[in-house]
């Protein structure tokens, strides 16, 4: 299937919760104006995709107007994530918080308590004993699914598994062997920039990533070697934090390679939107992981062809041929061909970049990333 009382101890101050409306299935006092209470749950230190799924749905609920909290670590990259999104933050996200998050779920009476990890999936089946919440476990983790001990408890108690991609909820089927009507995909949703025609001339190429190993920046720098005897104009353009690579590092194997002037890496950069206007084809040379992929998302809400690699679950968002092309990993020679094509064939590219265009907005807005949630949130037991 796709698709008040004050704070506690330690809790951020949160807005008053409007008057309650009484329900046998309640999902907040606010349901008579159709909207949900929603606490979502991650416990991760870092700002990963799945965190970023998770604070962009919140934001989107909330936009829409659902109310949104995040439980997450104190200091942690989710939390500083959400408050700069303006997400009210609660730090219940571990076991031991148990008894303060139980009375924050009947305090502020939330319906839905949505898992985005593990550890919190477990806490939000043991928080919700007795209330009248639902849960609701999101996975956009690009390790396997694995049935554990005492998976089946947590499984019915659970409403809905929202997968964050589609391999990802054949995973649950086929390792965890819940029912197909129990998991349902939904692709993340993207912020959509205006339109903007792809710049002419030489086109600038791109890859936008932490500076890790498993960004495949080596394989995206191999093959710009490639391709610069062939279309000596080109320029690339490599822009990302460092973490497991230095900038150094790339710097060194680009003068190795003789790339010269041809490329230029600019570290982290505050403003992508910019570099999504001047770049004409986006990359994705992702060797792993990438169960979501908001860089690829990017690239085709900004009207950009993407050319990247078979991993996780960017084969469903890159429409193979049409919005952009797929390649092996690991394999410069097929990255350069395809980005090659593009290169050789303006009017190619510029069609492509309309059809990712076009497929950002059909399939990727938010307001769809947060209907299909709700509707998924109303079949695990929460009404509208």
């Amino acid at each position: 299937m796709r698709l008040g009382l004050g704070p506690a101890p330690g809790e951020a101050i949160l807005p008053p919760a409007p008057s309650p409306a009484r329900m046998s299935r309640r999902c907040g006092p606010a349901a008579e104006r159709n909207a949900m209470r929603i606490l979502h749950l991650l416990d991760i230190p870092w700002h990963s995709g799945l965190a970023h799924y998770a604070l962009s749905l919140a934001a989107a609920l909330r936009g829409v107007g659902h109310e949104t909290w995040i439980g997450a670590r104190q200091s942690s990259g989710p939390w500083t994530a959400a408050g700069a999104l303006g997400l009210p933050c609660v730090p219940y996200a571990r076991l031991s918080s148990l008894p303060a998050l139980q009375a924050f779920l009947r305090r502020e009476r939330i319906g839905v308590v949505d898992a985005h990890t593990g550890g919190t999936h477990t806490l939000a089946v043991a928080a919700t004993a007795g209330l009248a919440a639902v849960v609701v476990r999101t996975r956009g983790d690009a390790r396997p699914v694995r049935k554990r001990p005492g998976a089946g408890l947590l499984f019915r108690r659970t409403g809905r598994i929202i997968a964050a991609a589609e391999y990802i909820r054949q995973q649950y089927l086929d390792a965890v062997g819940l029912p197909p009507e129990q998991v349902v995909t939904i692709l993340q949703g993207v912020e959509l920039p205006p339109a903007v025609s792809a710049p002419a001339g030489s086109p600038r190429v791109a890859i936008v990533g932490r500076l890790d190993p498993v960004k495949g920046h080596a394989d995206f720098l191999a093959a710009a070697a490639l391709i610069l005897p062939r279309h000596p104009g080109t320029r690339f353009i490599v822009a990302g934090r460092p973490e497991t690579i230095a900038r150094s590092d790339l710097e060194r194997q680009a003068r190795d390679l003789g790339l010269g002037e041809a490329v230029e890496i600019t570290g982290h950069l505050d403003d992508l939107a910019a570099l999504h206007r001047e770049a004409g084809i986006g990359v994705v040379a992702s060797t792993g992981s990438e169960a979501v992929s908001r860089v690829t998302l990017e690239w085709l809400a900004a009207g950009r062809p993407v050319v990247a690699t078979r991993v996780g679950g960017i084969p469903e968002l890159v429409d193979d041929g049409r919005t952009g092309f797929l390649v092996p990993p690991r394999d410069p020679a097929a990255l350069a061909e395809a980005i090659g094509v593009l290169l050789a064939h303006d009017e190619r590219r510029r069609v492509m970049g309309e059809a990712a265009r076009a497929d950002a907005v059909a399939r990727f807005s938010l307001s769809r990333f947060a209907a299909e949630t709700v509707r998924v949130y109303e079949e695990a037991g929460c009404p509208a």
